[in-house]
């Protein structure tokens, strides 16, 4: 996020919501996202996308969100409370797709393993983070 902070500003089309274009800053953007992110996560701490819960949403958030300085351990907008009142953090979200091989699958629908992405993922995170875990 090198440009989160830069005062120039940047225009787009988006046609789907007016044919007006958009002026923005990337701080601008990124808080909007942001903010999508926190709304649509999920009480257990993962991510619902192309039509199931899955695990490489939640890692891709985790990356995203720690490229920005945000630690998603600790902070409020990403600490949902679950069902049984408890926190959940994007790490219990992760956490809940690991198998007994000590892999991770996709989704509770698919026994696919994807191993490899998930150990390329954390590294980045690792390397993304500014705070002790």
């Amino acid at each position: 996020a090198p440009y989160y902070n830069s005062e120039k500003e940047y225009t787009y089309l988006n046609g789907n919501i007016s044919e007006l274009p958009v002026v923005m800053k990337v701080r601008e953007a990124c808080d909007k996202a942001v903010a999508l992110l926190s709304r649509t996560q999920r009480q257990d701490g993962d991510y619902f996308s192309w039509g199931m819960p899955n695990c490489e949403s939640t890692v891709q958030v985790l990356v995203a969100l720690t490229s920005l300085g945000i630690n998603p351990l600790t902070d409020e907008r990403f600490v949902k409370t679950g069902d049984d009142g408890l926190p959940n953090t994007l790490l219990d979200g992760i956490m809940k797709y690991r198998t007994s091989s000590g892999g991770f699958t996709h989704s509770y629908v698919t026994t696919r393993t994807i191993r490899r992405r998930l150990r390329v993922c954390p590294t980045q995170w690792r390397a993304n983070r500014r705070f002790t875990v």
